[in-house]
């Protein structure tokens, strides 16, 4: 082997940049050198502590266990740690209570994750790793079973969607669980336990009712990949939810899961629905105000209150109706969104009234076929610097050529794209959208002129 020799001389010793290149050059060639022993190794340790330490350390023929306890038991006192940390991490001949400890003086989540893929952690450890209450965390503990039930209840009652749509699709989440979640009052979430091999034969048959159509599709198929009839065959001798008695009995049932059940059912009875709308529990009205089968006259009454507070603000002669019961109605106009029976008269009623904000006004777009002059011009100012309900608007028959000419210098991409793929939208338009600056608007609207073009010849015929 090569080595560099440095001469220390008393011009060395008072010149500190010279010192400091002997004492780097001398601990280099002592890392590099398959010769140096442990205790010299140990001694490095406590001097500096870097990636090249580290790796010299972990790759020397004389790093016996003490010597890379000394480096774990280095690294367990040091913060913000990069690279060097995970090294160490993922050396086998690391303790996995060790490993865990360094885990909390790394900066990044790879750390963590780097101590997951070890495959020696128990649920107790993996539970003191930080950072890992997220949904690429949750996932990557639950590939490795490191999940206790525990921490699966409390990921399942999180207030974000995104991880509890992870446990919903978790094959290892308890049914009781699942059957949560599968009344959620977000689709995704449903969607995942409508897909999920471990969900129960009955909270299956209980979702292919769901008002989303995915979720109800996912649930057919997933009882159909089982082998499982979609109805249950011993459900002759129970009481049919749609039967006038059932109301009596089911007002006697205080429990939360079955109210939300039954207010997802299709088949459940209108006179009950219109209990369950007004239920104390939110998720329980918000399930049936997602029922195809609720009454519409709910809305209405709802959208009446809320006309009736508008007009009272501007005419101090009309009496207004009392904040609660407006609240309410808002509440209700928010939920019934999601409702597929909607229809477009009471959406294009809703939206003028409603100023909740962009993903609400959307919602009730996708009701909408054709936009009306009044609605549009609500639409456009408030909400036109928010893509979501603008994409929605542009595919609609009956916008202006003055909304056109405003969106299509929209500063969302994403507008000018659903602009230029939408079947309404005027050629002219389309051609102004050729030259726009954006190459996927101009290849959309390439291709729909296009389309249009061949379409002619065949229409003419």
């Amino acid at each position: 082997m090569t080595t560099t020799t440095f001469t220390l001389t008393a011009d060395t010793i008072f010149n500190p940049e010279a010192l400091d290149t002997f004492v780097h050059t001398t601990r280099r060639t002592l890392l590099t050198d398959p010769t140096t022993d442990p205790a010299t190794l140990r001694a490095l340790i406590q001097h500096r502590f870097d990636d090249h330490l580290v790796t010299s350390i972990l790759n020397h023929p004389h790093a016996t266990t003490d010597v890379i306890d000394a480096l774990a038991t280095a690294a367990t006192g040091r913060w913000n740690l990069g690279n060097e940390g995970i090294m160490i991490i993922k050396d086998p001949r690391v303790s996995p209570a060790i490993a865990v400890e360094i885990v909390r003086c790394c900066r990044t989540h790879e750390a963590a994750f780097a101590a997951i893929e070890r495959g020696d952690l128990t649920p107790e450890l993996a539970s003191n790793l930080r950072g890992m209450d997220n949904p690429d965390g949750i996932k990557m503990l639950l590939q490795h079973n490191l999940a206790s039930e525990a921490r699966l209840r409390r990921w399942a009652s999180s207030h974000r969607s995104s991880t509890r749509r992870v446990i919903a699709a978790a094959p290892t989440a308890p049914t009781e669980i699942l059957d949560r979640l599968g009344r959620d009052d977000v689709t995704d979430v449903r969607l995942a336990v409508a897909r999920n091999s471990a969900t129960s034969v009955e909270r299956l048959r209980i979702l292919t009712g769901d008002p989303a159509h995915a979720v109800a599709t996912a649930a057919r198929r997933n009882l159909t990949r089982r082998g499982a009839p979609l109805v249950d065959p011993d459900a002759g001798d129970n009481l049919d939810p749609s039967h006038p008695l059932f109301g009596y009995f089911f007002g006697q049932v205080e429990d939360r899961g079955v109210r939300i059940d039954t207010a997802m059912n299709p088949t459940t009875d209108v006179t009950l629905l219109r209990e369950l709308a007004i239920d104390d529990d939110a998720a329980v009205r918000a399930a049936a105000l997602r029922n195809p089968n609720l009454p519409m006259d709910i809305v209405d009454a709802a959208l009446d209150v809320i006309e009736q507070a508008e007009r009272a603000q501007r005419d101090t002669t009309i009496t207004p109706p009392h904040y609660q019961q407006v609240q309410e109605a808002r509440d209700t106009m928010f939920k019934v969104t999601a409702n597929p029976t909607l229809g477009q008269e009471r959406a294009l009623r809703a939206i003028p009234l409603m100023r909740s904000g962009a993903p609400l006004a959307a919602e009730l777009l996708d009701h909408i076929t054709t936009l009306t002059p009044d609605v549009e011009s609500v639409l456009v100012s408030r909400w036109r610097h928010s893509a979501l309900p603008m994409r929605k608007l542009v595919t609609k028959a009956g916008v202006s050529e003055e909304t056109y000419d405003l969106l299509m210098f929209a500063y969302q991409v994403s507008v000018r794209r659903a602009m230029a793929g939408s079947e309404h939208t005027p050629d002219h338009v389309l051609e102004n959208l050729l030259r726009d600056d954006d190459e996927r608007v101009v290849q959309r609207a390439r291709k729909t002129l296009d389309a249009r073009r061949a379409a002619r010849p065949l229409a003419a015929q």
